[in-house]
Parts: C-alpha cells; structure tokens; sequence
C-alpha cells in the first residue's frame, strides 16, 4: 500500500475535496506545506545530491516541488514590494486560488502492467490550470489522441496512453524557472484565463480561446478586416491556453 496525491486547484479556505473525509493540504510554500505534502525543499534536496537530472522520482514528485516552489518563490518577491519608499508597509494580498492536494491511499496490486511508478491524479481541467499558472505554453493538446504536450519556464510536460488507465504525463525540469513580476497572479478568474476567457471593461468576457474565437472577438472590437487577415495569416503563436 502506499500514498499517491489527488492534484486540484480551489479557494485556500475550501474544504470540500475530490475525496470525501481526507484532509486538504493546500500548498503555499511554507516550511508546514512542505512538511504535510511530503516535498522537499530545495536546499534538503541539494544536500541529498538530487539534481534536476535525476529521473528515479515519479514525476509528480518534481511536479510538487514546482508548485511549492512558485509560491514560496512568488510570495518572497512580494513580500519586498509591500515596504513603500516611505517606509508604509501593506497588508498581504488575499489569495482567492491556490493548489491542493489530498492523500489518496492505493495499491500495487491494481497498477497497470505499463505503469512501473506510482502515479498522482488529477482531472484535465486542473492539469490546464497548473500548467497555466506554472508559466508554461502549449505546444500539443489533443487529448483523444494522447498528444498533450506544454513547456516554458523550464519546465515540461509530456503525454502518453495506457491502456487500462488513459491520458499518462510526465512532468520535468529542463532549466531554472522565476515567478516573479511575470508570474499570473494567483486569482481564481485564472480558471477561465487559461481557457481563452478573458475579463474586459467592455462588458462580456473576450473569446481567445482558439483562432476561430480570436476573429469573433476582434469583429466585436470593431478591427479593420486587413488587420484580422494580419492576425489569421501569423503561423506562430504562444498559447497559455489549449486552444
């Protein structure tokens, strides 16, 4: 028997789970986060010579770190900035989104045969979440086919299917990563964000969740047809959503 975390992302103060009764550990990038998600920080890692290289981990153990190490990264670089020139000092932000775990307890008599680690779990919709507020851009994203693939901030993500089980990711670290001033802020309209849904003044939120949506939108804002046929006939774009 062992443990494996259920991944999720949801308010800090939300106390209903994918698994009913087990604790939630929310992941903030405390010494007590650490401690209850059983993560490493990174100086214990160091002196334990794992090295981003190091492929013996499953890889939602590396996944884990990330996000603790957003947070904690995030929530330093904006401790600093809450001292203005003249010394007043603010109030820390309220945090409406964050991730999650649970403890979901499994066996090995019920892995998969192509499965050789244990596995963590989480749902499509919160894999994009993560990997939007992680900084990372898709690549690929056909999940019918098992074609999922996202990097970008020195992290990424890769797919495969197994039969019995579905869509299996490996997650893994390929350089440094900063969150910083370029990190999304932690909101929870992140959740719409990353899926092409973007606030405005104007009223309903901007469509820009795939190429089809884009044009509908800037017919909306009243853009020149020359300046849409600019943007259909560009062949290169980043997308921090899936579409």
């Amino acid at each position: 028997m062992f443990e494996t975390p259920v991944i999720f992302l949801a308010p800090p103060e939300n106390e209903k789970g994918p698994i009913y009764g087990r604790k939630i550990h929310n992941l903030d990038g405390s010494d007590a986060s650490y401690e209850e998600s059983n993560t490493l920080k990174p100086d214990k890692e160091r002196l334990q010579n794992i090295s981003t290289a190091d492929d013996e981990r499953a890889s939602w153990v590396t996944l884990l770190a990330a996000l603790q190490k957003s947070e904690a990264d995030s929530r330093e670089w904006e401790a600093k900035l809450r001292t203005s020139p003249r010394g007043n000092k603010y109030e820390a932000p309220a945090y409406t989104i964050c991730y999650s775990i649970q403890k979901k307890t499994r066996s090995y008599d019920f892995m998969p045969p192509a499965v050789t680690k244990p596995y963590a779990t989480t749902t499509i919709s919160h894999l994009v979440e993560m990997m939007g507020m992680l900084g990372m851009f898709w690549k690929a994203f056909d999940v019918v086919k098992g074609n999922v693939r996202a990097e970008g901030n020195g992290y990424i993500i890769t797919s495969t299917l197994v039969h019995g089980l579905g869509l299996l990711l490996n997650f893994s670290v390929t350089g440094p990563s900063y969150f910083t001033e370029r990190r999304v802020i932690p909101f929870h309209e992140v959740k719409e964000l990353v899926f092409g849904f973007v606030p405005s003044i104007l009223g309903p939120p901007l469509e820009l969740g795939d190429l089809k949506r884009v044009q509908k939108t800037l017919a909306t804002l009243k853009c020149r047809d020359d300046v849409i046929s600019m943007y259909k006939a560009k062949k290169d774009r980043a997308n921090i959503f899936p579409g």
